[in-house]
């Protein structure tokens, strides 16, 4: 049983199925709800050759704006377009997660410390990964606002 199950299931946490709400009440219409932070981070684009091998690019510099057990908000100089898959590695209480990661959505932000914004969607997340990503928000979610 994950985390997030048993929070369900002892009335740890309450959940509408229609989202969670953001800090103005609104209700968001996603899977899980996201936390903002502010991770500085390395991720590598995932390049396929001709062969179908895939192989994780150089490292690119990044900043993780929001997470939650289902994807993340990446702000990155690197130019990607919807459905490139990237390498991240998050590091939560000193243990690194890797994940694969799918772009879903790119905003371009001009006037940012980073000129584009990613929705990144997780890929083939473990349980077990998941539930610590899990278990990191909602240890953190009593000091920030929901968004």
């Amino acid at each position: 049983m994950s985390v997030f199950d048993k929070a369900l299931e002892n009335k740890w946490l309450k959940a509408k199925k229609a989202g969670p709400a953001d800090a103005d009440g609104i209700i968001q219409k996603r899977d899980h709800f996201r936390l903002p932070c502010n991770f500085l981070t390395d991720f590598k684009l995932l390049e396929t050759d001709e062969s179908g091998n895939v192989t994780p690019g150089i490292p690119n510099p990044g900043c993780i704006s929001n997470l939650s057990g289902g994807g993340l908000k990446l702000q990155a100089d690197l130019v990607m377009k919807e459905e490139d898959r990237i390498l991240i590695t998050l590091t939560i209480d000193d243990s690194p997660i890797h994940l694969v990661g799918e772009v879903r959505v790119k905003y371009d932000t001009p006037n940012a410390s980073y000129p584009y914004q990613y929705g990144i969607v997780f890929k083939g997340i473990s349980d077990a990964d998941q539930d610590k990503i899990f278990r990191y928000l909602f240890r953190e979610q009593p000091n920030r606002a929901i968004m």
